[in-house]
């Protein structure tokens, strides 16, 4: 019998964190000891064609634009905060409001989250009641629709502080209307 020769070893003797190095702003992260792909949220081979054909893959491509998990984290940690400091000045503005202790920061947030998709969604917030089923499953007990109304405030003020957050370093900003319903 012949053998055939099939070329050097493919045993790679690169660390996670050199192959992090390597492709920068691509999400890659070090999960115990592995290669992981925070955008798209599998393991990835730490060969480096493996790499960069995963980076080069539609799927990747796709999930790149989403927010990894730290950014999500941190924007809401944002939310928690605005929403506090909002209650804070609604109490001093009306004596006798206030933060609710019966209420957790994670249930606010959801419930602010709720919200503000629906609103972008076009969707009424009344629309909560029939949903409800569906938007509480494995997560936060949600509010009735006539208390979603509240956060709306609070949700114009914070979109607002955001938006004027992105564009403060930018020189020229461009507004957009559609009319149109759909």
């Amino acid at each position: 019998k012949t053998r055939i020769a099939l070329g050097p070893s493919t045993k790679v003797n690169v660390s996670p964190k050199q192959r992090i190095a390597e492709f920068p702003g691509e999400m890659p992260v070090e999960s115990a000891g592995k290669l992981f792909c925070d955008a798209c949220h599998m393991a990835v081979a730490i060969k480096k064609s493996s790499v960069k054909d995963h980076v080069a893959s539609a799927r990747h491509r796709g999930c790149a634009g989403k927010e990894s998990s730290k950014e999500k984290e941190l924007r809401q940690q944002r939310i928690v905060d605005s929403w506090e400091k909002y209650q804070k000045r609604q109490a001093a503005q009306l004596p006798g409001t206030g933060l609710s202790a019966a209420v957790s920061p994670d249930q606010n947030l959801r419930r602010i989250e709720v919200a503000t998709s629906l609103l972008q969604a076009g969707i009424p917030l009344f629309k909560v009641d029939q949903l409800r089923e569906v938007l509480e499953e494995g997560s936060e007990r949600l509010t009735y629709s006539s208390h979603l109304p509240s956060f709306v405030p609070f949700i114009g003020e914070h979109e607002k502080s955001t938006i004027i957050e992105e564009l403060k370093d930018s020189p020229y900003i461009s507004v957009i209307f559609d009319g149109s319903s759909y």
